[in-house]
């Protein structure tokens, strides 16, 4: 289903309100480090998919981080779209990617294969939790 959000606001604008209202409901401090104004050009499946794995990470984190707080950064530029995601919590388990019961993590991960992007969850080095997620849209054919 695609969520109105999208529809009603674009992508940055619903990504920002789905982090807030996240965030703002688990006392969780946010930084929002994203374009004011600029609109992200994509496909509605390309939407869809990007804001569900948003959704996915900040429900992880709300669930299992113990995070005070939280960083989302959104960049549109020449190599894509990059929404990138920290927190200050416990740090993802070391197996939590192949661990049973990973199925958020692993839908996030086919949602955006199957539009050609990526996403990546990692352990932070100094302590908390990472996800990157990254697409690049395929070129526009020929005219």
């Amino acid at each position: 289903l695609r969520p109105t959000l999208l529809d009603n606001l674009g992508l940055v604008a619903a990504l920002r309100w789905q982090a807030e209202e996240a965030c703002g409901s688990a006392n969780i401090e946010l930084e929002i480090d994203a374009p004011e104004e600029e609109e992200v050009p994509l496909s509605p499946d390309a939407g869809i998919a990007i804001f569900r794995a948003v959704q996915e990470t900040l429900t992880n984190m709300l669930k299992h981080s113990k995070a005070t707080r939280a960083r989302m950064y959104i960049r549109n530029g020449p190599n894509g779209l990059t929404v990138q995601i920290n927190d200050n919590g416990i740090g993802i388990a070391p197996d939590a990617m192949v661990r049973s019961g990973a199925h958020g993590l692993q839908q996030m991960r086919f949602r955006m294969r199957a539009i050609g992007g990526e996403v990546s969850t990692v352990r932070s080095p100094d302590g908390g939790t990472e996800t990157t997620i990254r697409y690049r849209p395929a070129p526009a054919g020929p005219s």
